[in-house]
């Protein structure tokens, strides 16, 4: 369950820092990590090289921010507009 609430997390921000998603999943840092990498693997989600600015509050040095990327489908339910119907 909290796998799955991870790979929500990660589709819903596409990307985020790996602080984010410990604090939402009430998880160690390094437990979040154990999870993403075995979505790395599965070649859903990639971590971004060191220094990558986040796209946030800039409080944070680059430098001390690990971000992590979705890189699997997009799910969602398609819109219907009036042409389609």
């Amino acid at each position: 369950m909290i796998l799955q609430r991870l790979k929500d997390l990660l589709r819903e921000h596409h990307t985020i820092a790996i602080k984010e998603l410990s604090e939402w999943l009430q998880a160690e840092p390094d437990a979040v990590r154990g999870m993403l990498a075995h979505l790395e693997a599965r070649g859903l989600a990639r971590k971004l090289p060191a220094g990558t600015p986040c796209q946030g509050c800039d409080h944070c040095p680059p430098s001390q921010i690990e971000l992590w990327q979705w890189c699997g489908k997009q799910t969602g339910i398609p819109l219907q507009t009036r042409d389609s119907a």
